[in-house]
Order: structure tokens, then C-alpha cells, then sequence
């Protein structure tokens, strides 16, 4: 088994676009493994919570250029959830 770090696990969660589970399995540890280092180390909690933000940003910006583009679902999937 690796030995986690905190740049390391940071590193990973940052390649790997906070998927958990792909850390896991580069580190040759179980997700609950991965979690549990996280919950002692909270810089890599916000880590995973500022690449997830960064996901969802990318997917609005993505979502917003399709409705301004006219894609009618875009539209309306976007109106329904923010208007």
C-alpha cells in the first residue's frame, strides 16, 4: 500500500478531476481509505470540495454557452433550474 500524503493525495485529486475513486485506485487503497485521510487532513477535503466546485463551474459555463447558442433543452433545463 502507498503511503499518503497530503501533496500526493492533493496531486491525484487534482489529475484525476476529484473522482475518489480513480484515487483510490492509483494509490492502491480503498476509498474509505482515501476518506478517512481526508477527514485528518481537511486541506485535502477542501481540495476535493474546490475541484468539485471547479467541475460544476465548467458544466454551467458549458450548459449557459449551449442556451445562448439556442439549444432549446439547454434553454429550458436552465430556465427551469435557475429562472
Amino acid at each position: 500500500m502507498a503511503k499518503l500524503t497530503v501533496e500526493k493525495v492533493n496531486k491525484l485529486i487534482d489529475e484525476l478531476m476529484g473522482n475518489v475513486s480513480m484515487v483510490a485506485r492509483t494509490l492502491n487503497v480503498d476509498r474509505s481509505t482515501v476518506y478517512s485521510f481526508m477527514a485528518k487532513h481537511p486541506s485535502v477535503k477542501a481540495k476535493l470540495d474546490e475541484s468539485r466546485e471547479k467541475m460544476i463551474d465548467n458544466v454551467e459555463s458549458k450548459l449557459y454557452s449551449k442556451a445562448l447558442d439556442g439549444d432549446t433543452t439547454a434553454m429550458i433545463f436552465f430556465l427551469k433550474t435557475q429562472g
